[in-house]
């Protein structure tokens, strides 16, 4: 599968790593070669891994151009955020693949993604009290009887929604108020009292976010799927053309080092 758009994403996204533990996260888009979308053995997607753990880590997935949509339109949070990622955060791009990100910014911000934020929030505060853990994660838990890491998680969910319901666009990468609460629910700055408090408010937030938008409903199927049925054909019959991979992104995410 051939890359054609690729961001961070995970933590180093949305402002909240650790350098000492925080692993390096990637999602994006590619194309098949031609025989596998001719033949009997096309693939859906291309997951990376380094087999290493912590910050040393490298873990990825690149989907194919069509499961991407597919997964856009039932309303998957992951892969949507790389389609708004500041441009310090991509690390491999092209003309087609910036072509696409333009499409999506565009054409699928709608009310289909509340339900899979809404779920995706309250997975998290259920994990958030769970005490399945292992290793360091456990330790914490059994010190303050609260994973910090999944409280984090589904404030930022819910902050996300909130900002897609109201203004159509997202900005995954935390800011001001919203990323101290994080940090500060990651580094065990508030009780798990505090933390309900404020996941709790998440909730009657989203809730009255939706109630108000005034996004439509659900993307515009045909027009989607025209646009994708035409990408796909355009690089059947011509290739890239004179599409090249940029890399634009600041130079601490140094590229040699996470092979696509």
């Amino acid at each position: 599968m051939t890359p054609i758009y690729v961001t961070v994403v995970g933590s180093r996204l949305y402002g909240t790593a650790k350098e000492e533990s925080s692993d390096f996260d990637i999602k994006g888009i590619g194309f098949n070669e031609v025989d596998e979308y001719v033949g009997l053995n096309s693939r859906e997607q291309k997951d990376y891994s380094n087999g290493k753990e912590g910050k040393d880590s490298y873990n990825g997935t690149i989907y194919e151009v069509r499961r991407c949509f597919h997964l856009l339109f039932k309303g998957n949070p992951t892969v949507l955020e790389p389609f708004w990622a500041d441009k310090k955060y991509i690390i491999h791009t092209s003309t087609v693949g910036e072509h696409i990100a333009k499409f999506v910014r565009e054409n699928m911000m709608t009310k289909h993604f509340y339900n899979p934020y809404f779920g995706y929030h309250y997975s998290q505060i259920k994990e958030f009290t769970s005490s399945t853990r292992v290793g360091k994660r456990k330790e914490l838990f059994d010190k303050y009887g609260f994973d910090g890491k999944f409280a984090s998680n589904a404030y930022r969910l819910a902050k996300q929604c909130v900002m897609i319901m109201k203004t159509g666009i997202l900005d995954p990468t935390l800011r001001g108020e919203d990323n101290d609460i994080v940090m500060k629910m990651r580094n065990y700055e508030y009780s798990k009292e505090e933390c309900l408090s404020f996941l709790n408010n998440n909730v009657k937030e989203m809730e009255d976010a939706f109630n108000a938008s005034k996004l439509p409903e659900y993307p515009d199927f045909d027009k989607v799927n025209e646009f994708v049925k035409s990408t796909v054909h355009s690089y059947l019959l011509n290739g890239f053309g004179d599409s090249r991979y940029l890399y634009v992104g600041k130079k601490e995410f140094d590229i040699s080092k996470y092979p696509l």
